[in-house]
């Protein structure tokens, strides 16, 4: 953060693992209701869905992406 703007980093939250669980568990929903997302959509849709955070999982799993809270304060 630019601290002409007024503003400085403040503490640092990892939240890596806790987006890896998040989305492990969303994967395991999606798998439990296929029947459901696939009346809405179809099978097609249902494979994309599954498919768009299979993948996303997996990326973050393996530490391709993460993400993090930064507070902020005023300088």
């Amino acid at each position: 953060m630019a601290p002409i703007a007024g503003w400085a980093p403040g503490a640092v939250e990892d939240l890596n693992a806790e987006y890896t669980r998040w989305y492990a568990a969303f994967v395991e929903r999606i798998l439990l209701k296929r029947d459901e997302i696939e009346k809405i959509g179809g099978a097609d849709w249902y494979n994309f869905v599954l498919s768009m955070y299979s993948g996303l999982h997996g990326v973050i799993a393996s530490a391709g992406l993460g993400g993090a809270i930064i507070h902020a304060r005023t300088n």
